[in-house]
C-alpha cells in the first residue's frame, strides 16, 4: 500500500509540472564581433576580409562586409601599412589591401583592426619556409569516348613526392588545379580563345586526423605519420572534354606549406561540414585565432609544377 502511494504521488506530481504554464526565456544575443580572413603569401599582397559576426539564434543567412573599418599590418612595434578597401572582382566581396607590401617569410606579422560600434582585433603569424617538389609526374593515361558525340574522358594518376624537415612540425596544402584550354579553328590552324582552371577535391587516402580535405579543394597534411621522411603521393585523376570546343590543358601542382593555424582553421571547417546531424555527435568547433574577434590570419608559402 504505501508503494502505491508512492507510485501515486510521483504521478501526482508529474502530472502538476506538465500543467504548469511555459516561461519565457529571454536570452540576450552577444554583442557582434569583427570578423576577420587572411590567409597570406610571399608573392601577393595582403588581401583582408572583414565583417560582423552573426549570432547563433539569427535568420541572416547574408555576409555583412564592414567597409569602414581601420587594418593595420605591424611588425613588431612598426606600423608597416594602413590597408585601404578595394571592390572585389566580378561581384565577389570587397577586401583590404595595400599597393606596396608583400609579406617576407619567417617574419612574423601583427594585424590590427577596428571600427566604430566593435571591439578592436587583433592577431598574429608569419609564413613558413617553402618546401620542394622533389618529383611531379603522370602516369597511366587512358582515353575514352563517352556515350556522347566529340566527348572524352581522361583517366591518369598525377604522383609526386617531397622531403618533409626533421624535428619540426610541419603542416601541407595540396592543391590540383586541372586546366582546359577552349578553342577555334581558323584557317586550319587551332587558336586558344581561354583557359578554363578547376580545383580538384581530393579524398584522404587514409580516414585519419593527418589527412583532410580542404573545404577549398585539395588535401591537407599534419606531417606527424611522416616527420622527417620523404612523403610520396598519388591522386587518380578522371577530366571529361568536349573535344568539339575544348583541349585539355596542364595539370597544375601545388604544394603549400602553411602554419599550424591555416592547418586547424580549414580542417574545423571541413569536419564541422561533415559532421553527422545527429543528436550526441560531438560538436565541432571552428579555430580561431583573432584575439577579441573571429576569424583567421595565417601564413603560406608553396611550391609549383606544371605536368602535361
Amino acid at each position: 500500500m504505501i508503494r502505491n502511494g508512492i507510485l501515486a504521488l510521483v504521478g501526482l506530481m508529474f502530472m502538476a509540472a506538465t500543467c504548469e504554464k511555459p516561461v519565457d526565456i529571454n536570452i540576450a544575443e552577444p554583442n557582434p564581433k569583427l570578423v576577420l580572413i587572411c590567409n597570406f603569401t610571399d608573392d601577393d599582397l595582403f588581401k583582408v576580409a572583414v565583417s560582423k559576426s552573426q549570432g547563433a539564434l539569427s535568420s541572416n543567412i547574408v555576409t555583412e562586409y564592414i567597409g569602414d573599418a581601420n587594418v593595420e599590418v605591424w611588425e613588431g612595434e612598426q606600423l608597416l601599412t594602413t590597408l585601404f578597401l578595394v571592390e572585389g572582382p566580378n561581384g565577389d566581396p570587397p577586401y583590404f589591401t595595400n599597393d606596396k607590401v608583400k609579406p617576407k617569410v619567417g617574419v612574423e606579422y601583427t594585424i590590427k583592426a577596428r571600427a566604430e560600434g566593435f571591439i578592436s582585433i587583433q592577431a598574429k603569424n608569419k609564413i613558413p619556409q617553402s618546401i620542394a617538389l622533389e618529383e611531379v609526374s603522370i602516369k597511366d593515361l587512358q582515353v575514352f569516348s563517352t556515350t556522347k558525340p566529340g566527348e572524352k574522358q581522361y583517366n591518369y594518376n598525377i604522383s609526386l613526392r617531397f622531403i618533409d624537415p626533421i624535428d619540426t612540425d610541419n603542416y601541407y596544402h595540396v592543391n590540383l588545379y586541372q586546366k582546359t584550354n577552349l578553342y577555334r579553328v581558323s584557317l586550319g590552324d587551332t587558336i586558344i580563345t581561354s583557359t578554363q582552371s578547376t580545383t580538384t577535391d581530393i579524398i584522404p587516402v587514409s580516414n585519419s586526423y593527418f589527412e583532410v580535405s580542404s573545404p577549398t579543394g585539395g588535401l591537407l597534411l599534419d606531417d606527424s605519420p611522416f616527420n622527417g621522411q620523404e612523403k610520396s603521393l598519388v591522386f587518380p585523376m578522371s577530366v571529361i572534354i568536349d573535344t568539339k570546343q575544348a583541349i585539355l590543358g596542364n595539370i597544375d601542382v601545388e604544394l603549400r606549406s602553411v602554419s599550424k593555424e591555416y592547418y586547424l582553421y580549414l580542417s574545423s571547417i571541413k569536419r564541422q561540414k561533415t559532421n553527422p546531424s545527429v543528436p550526441y555527435a560531438e560538436p565541432v568547433i571552428l579555430f580561431n585565432n583573432i584575439i577579441n574577434g573571429q576569424g583567421i590570419f595565417a601564413g603560406y608559402s608553396k611550391s609549383r609544377s606544371s605536368r602535361f
